[in-house]
């Protein structure tokens, strides 16, 4: 191709010359020789400042030119803090368990018999009634010494109440768990028992809903296999209708009785670590029984009782039969006064009176009558 009659295109070359006309390029070497590739731009570049610590020595006969001295940063202030003294788990245990029991002994008065019967050293298992929520509370403030209890699962999940029973030593348990976790459990609990510490257990398993003694469950048979310790029963006495137990359908809401409340903690002879669960609740049994004297010094006679709970929850159903359904406390106490004004004509002179009537609400306020006429009854069932 001819360049005739154009204009010779200015090309840059490797020396910088722009009127000289362009390279001829045979390969690819001669691409890259002949061809000045423009650079990346690159930021400028200063030297050091010189000062005199990076100052080379000047020549032998010229004068010294010094760089003003950098001035020198000051040293960090350094607070003193004092050490924070961290207080061990047994301290903080101790501390949780004198104001629990604190706490509950300014709400319970308590009883205490056979307290003799615990171990003076070595590891026990206490079984005990389960009528309350504060029962484990009651026993560990009744025993004056550390107990680590077996609680349900569920309690221990919470965020505060669960802080505290890792803190306290609780074991959890649960029917739900696993086994391997249900094993695990019982082992915990064997090998405190080993190691001289005191281990209670609730046999019946849950909190009462009616008062009576559940049945006992042969969890802790598992618990004592190969184990030489004694087993302590325990008994809570009066427990039932303070403000924890399902006194009235429901926990907590509801007025105490009175403040503080009496409570009765029994200790019963201790039995064989062969002890079977009819062996054990036997003997919580007949400790609720030799504690009942406890209980009848504090309660008032049935009729006034029925007299006290009429004037004060005068409109609470009391009674029925299938004539009457529903008969409240204020219309059975009108009906017993209306009885025992008719009746005291034909009763006066006599100390005993014999009532032959049917189970009904009539016979109940009969009995009510000669109740408050002080009389002494003897009642015989009508067919």
């Amino acid at each position: 191709m001819s360049n005739h009659g154009t204009r010779p295109r200015r090309r840059a070359t490797a020396t910088g010359a722009l009127n000289l006309p362009a390279p001829i390029i045979n390969n690819a070497d001669d691409l890259h020789q002949n061809i000045d590739f423009p650079r990346r731009r690159t930021s400028p570049t200063f030297p050091p400042m010189q000062t005199e610590w990076n100052t080379p020595p000047a020549p032998a006969g010229l004068p010294t030119v010094l760089r003003p001295p950098r001035l020198a940063e000051p040293p960090p202030r350094t607070q003193t803090v004092p050490p924070v003294r961290s207080v061990p788990a047994r301290g903080w245990r101790r501390l949780i368990w004198r104001l629990g029991c604190l706490v509950t002994r300014l709400v319970y008065r308590l009883r205490l018999d056979g307290r003799h019967h615990l171990p003076k050293s070595g590891g026990a298992l206490l079984i005990a009634n389960h009528l309350s929520l504060v029962d484990a509370c009651i026993l560990a403030t009744a025993t004056g010494r550390f107990v680590r209890f077996l609680m349900h699962e569920s309690y221990c999940r919470t965020p505060l109440l669960g802080g505290l029973c890792r803190l306290l030593g609780v074991i959890p348990i649960s029917s739900e768990q696993r086994p391997r976790d249900l094993i695990r459990s019982l082992r915990t609990a064997t090998e405190a028992i080993r190691h001289g510490e005191w281990v209670c257990i609730f046999a019946e398993g849950q909190v009462s809903r009616t008062g009576q003694m559940l049945p006992f469950r042969r969890g802790f048979e598992r618990i004592m296999e190969g184990v030489d310790a004694p087993i302590v029963p325990v008994c809570l006495e009066s427990v039932w209708g303070s403000i924890f137990s399902f006194a009235r359908r429901r926990f907590l809401w509801k007025l105490p009785q009175r403040i503080p409340y009496p409570v009765s903690v029994s200790f019963g002879r201790p039995l064989p670590p062969s002890a079977t669960p009819a062996e054990v609740r036997q003997a919580v049994q007949e400790l609720a029984s030799d504690a009942w004297r406890h209980r009848k010094a504090l309660m008032q006679p049935i009729h006034r009782a029925f007299v006290t709970t009429a004037r004060r929850r005068p409109f609470r159903f009391a009674m029925g039969d299938p004539r009457t359904p529903r008969l409240n406390f204020l219309g059975a106490l009108a009906r017993t006064v209306y009885l025992a004004r008719r009746l005291r004509p034909h009763w006066e002179g006599q100390e005993k009176v014999g009532i032959l009537l049917p189970p009904s609400i009539g016979g109940a306020l009969v009995n009510f009558a000669a109740l408050l006429m002080g009389k002494g009854r003897a009642n015989g069932v009508k067919h």
